[in-house]
């Protein structure tokens, strides 16, 4: 009877190890995958800001070099920078989902355009990953659809390879299921439906900037940021972040 107590600690001591080594490995591998996105975000900067006195004539462009980047998300706070990428042609819709802006497997993915809207649309629906127990992809958004998480976020910045550029400011959040409907529109016949349809998603969110009617009247296009709110795996509660451009 001692003995097999003896031999169960033993077991148990060995599962905990692993256990540790496992989740070890795995935040390593998180860091390097996130340290690669901030090595292209470092190397766009440094093109982009032709003032900075650290700028690297020998850089390159990481969205012109690589075909799979449709454009560039920028946000002040939570401050992240990452490419965004569209599955294209034979690439499964899921791709993005465990592979980098590169094509290599990273449980980090990379934030991605929903197929059905292209990088002119009125409104870009684009997601990204939460990933518990990390501050990587859209980690820092999941909670945004709480009042007091939302009114600390930061304006966000767009651009596109044609050269599109958005800057654009928080206005709405909200906890819906991953089929919510209203959310899936992209394109409109003018201004005034893509303010009507902004308004119509104010009556569901649960955070509204206050100057929400300001931003929607001379509102020309919309960002929406897509990631899990759940805190189960599987979980099919999503947090939405509805930022306008003016």
């Amino acid at each position: 009877m001692i003995e097999s107590a003896r031999v169960g600690k033993v077991i148990a001591s060995s599962c905990l190890l692993l256990a540790a080594m496992s989740g070890a490995v795995r935040c390593a591998r998180i860091d390097l995958d996130e340290m690669a996105y901030r090595i292209a975000a470092a190397s766009r900067m440094s093109i982009h800001d032709g003032d900075s006195p650290s700028r690297n004539d020998g850089a390159q462009d990481p969205m012109a070099d690589n075909p799979a980047i449709v454009g560039w998300l920028d946000i002040e706070q939570p401050k992240l920078s990452y490419p965004v990428v569209q599955p294209r042609g034979n690439t499964p819709r899921s791709w993005y989902l465990d592979h980098d802006a590169w094509g290599n497997n990273s449980e980090l993915g990379c934030p991605y355009l929903d197929i059905r809207a292209t990088e002119t649309d009125d409104h870009l629906l684009v997601y990204g990953h939460r990933i518990l127990g990390t501050d990587s992809m859209f980690s820092r958004l999941a909670d945004a659809y709480l009042p007091d998480v939302f009114c600390k976020l930061g304006n966000a910045r767009w651009e596109s390879r044609d050269g599109r550029q958005l800057s654009c400011t928080p206005l709405l959040a909200m906890q819906v299921q991953a089929a919510y409907q209203p959310i899936q529109q992209f394109d409109f016949g003018d201004s005034a439906d893509l303010r009507a349809w902004l308004r119509r998603l104010t009556e569901d969110a649960s955070a509204v900037s206050h100057t929400a009617e300001a931003l929607i009247s001379s509102s020309t296009a919309a960002v929406t940021l897509v990631t899990c709110s759940g805190n189960l795996v599987g979980s099919s509660w999503r947090t939405l972040v509805v930022y306008v451009a003016r």
